[in-house]
């Protein structure tokens, strides 16, 4: 087994990487990192307190979260209940936010390349690595979905460090991990450490699928993150069955294609600190096994969504959110649990929108076609167990025809220009009444004596 961390790939100096205008760009700091790798400066910082490193990390966290207090503030004002935020300091979450951050940065610069087999787990307590074990001796490869939460460094050294029994052979675990170019250019360094890690650059989308079914079908382990967003991803509910987290987000697919296509075990992991971000809990939980799945769901609806997966009724839109679903049931209540210790926090609202643009509209027809083209789209790529997609579609389909006589009529003059509809972070009910109630609300009397039958498909589109 041999690392495949490609020596040609450069990091650009006028490559910008900020995160946001809030944050200070991080090619410099990527660079520096390097710079300590190369020349082996973190030689000796495994055996000093991490107590230095973290108040340097508080100074320059309070230095910088004046900048996004507010910005800050809306989140959690959208994740958590107002009574609950009455009695919390949220400026002393954003602190301890950007803290965090720089934290992380310190703990891959210094710590990760003094981690050895042998003071691995000093740095980490680990719980269930017995499956892992039985997950890679089933020889289908490994898949670890995991969310940006707390320490995720120390799990992946841990594994990095392992030897276990395959076969009656001794074998190290081969790690796979997921990378931006610029992040890769961190790791390369101290990736010449390994013989057992690629790190696998994530820009394309089809080559990356090749080369993570590669490594699975060599029985490697693949790490992949399931809260990182994109807006073209299908969305599912953050947390199902629970009414103030039952928004859609949209959550990478490939975990699901993988598991479908090659029968690769699911084992979800978290990487819990509670003080000292140094120091974690790793938690490796029981291989996700949809089939047994529904013998511990206590949802009606969640059941019988499972028993009809067991019967082979679902349609691959479907099995594959369901699965989503179920890990975005395990792994997300703990993004709740540890509000400052999420990486993904600072752009949650930007990944997860999904916006009705409105550019220049001179028309009825174009605004009708327009909500209609987005809630079709809304619909087809996202799931939800309690929702009759078929009956929505197909009375969207009704106003699509029921519009079209617009484009040959002179009185068809409406104009809207530069305005959005925003349904990210809601669910599909909340969502399309939203869109529904706002066409409702700009409908003019020329529509509403000519095309009447526009104003009732809007309604009843309500009522689905």
């Amino acid at each position: 087994m041999v690392s495949a961390i490609n020596e040609n790939r450069t990091l650009n100096k006028k490559d910008n990487m900020k995160l946001q205008k809030e944050f200070t760009d991080y090619n410099l700091l990527f660079r520096f990192t390097h710079f300590v790798y190369k020349n082996r400066l973190y030689r000796g910082f495994d055996k000093i307190s991490f107590l230095g490193l973290r108040i340097i990390a508080m100074i320059l966290g309070k230095m910088n979260a004046v900048k996004v207090y507010r910005k800050l503030h809306r989140i959690w004002k959208f994740l958590y209940p107002t009574d609950f935020l009455k009695d919390v300091n949220t400026n002393k979450w954003a602190d301890r936010f950007i803290a965090f951050n720089i934290e992380i940065f310190f703990i891959i610069t210094f710590l990760l390349p003094a981690h050895t087999r042998k003071n691995i787990n000093k740095f980490t307590k680990v719980h269930g690595f017995e499956h892992i074990v039985k997950a890679l001796q089933k020889e289908k490869g490994v898949l670890i979905p995991s969310i940006h939460i707390g320490q995720p460094i120390n799990p992946i050294s841990f594994l990095l460090n392992q030897k276990i029994m395959i076969n009656n052979k001794e074998q190290k675990i081969f790690m796979v991990m997921l990378s931006s170019p610029s992040k890769e250019f961190i790791f390369r360094e101290i990736a010449k450490k390994w013989d057992n890690i690629d790190v696998v650059i994530s820009s394309n989308f089809n080559h990356l699928q090749d080369t993570i079914r590669n490594h699975l079908k060599q029985n490697h382990v693949v790490v992949l993150m399931q809260d990182y967003y994109k807006e073209s991803q299908m969305r599912v509910p953050f947390i199902y069955g629970s009414k103030k987290y039952d928004f859609l987000v949209p959550c990478p697919q490939m975990i699901s294609s993988f598991y479908f296509n090659l029968g690769c075990p699911i084992i979800p992991m978290l990487s819990l600190s509670e003080t000292d971000l140094s120091r974690s809990t790793t938690y490796f939980f029981k291989e996700l096994n949809l089939e047994k799945q529904k013998e511990s769901v206590k949802d009606v609806l969640l059941k019988k969504t499972l028993q009809d997966f067991s019967n082979g009724q679902l349609s691959k839109k479907e099995k594959f959110g369901i699965l989503t679903l179920i890990i975005n049931k395990l792994l997300n209540p703990y993004i709740l649990k540890y509000p400052f210790y999420w990486e993904e926090l600072f752009l949650f609202k930007k990944r997860t929108q999904f916006k009705i643009q409105y550019p220049e509209i001179k028309s009825y027809y174009e605004f009708f076609k327009i909500t209609i083209e987005s809630l079709k789209l809304l619909v087809e790529n996202s799931y939800e167990p309690n929702r009759n997609d078929k009956n929505i579609l197909l009375i969207l389909a009704e106003i699509e025809n029921e519009i079209q006589p617009l484009l040959l009529e002179e009185d068809d003059k409406f104009f809207l220009q530069k305005k959005y509809i925003e349904l990210g972070r809601l669910n599909g009910h909340d969502a399309i009444e939203k869109a529904a109630s706002i066409v409702l609300s700009y409908q003019n009397e020329f529509i509403l004596k000519n095309h009447p039958k526009i104003d009732l498909l809007f309604k009843k589109l309500l009522d689905c």
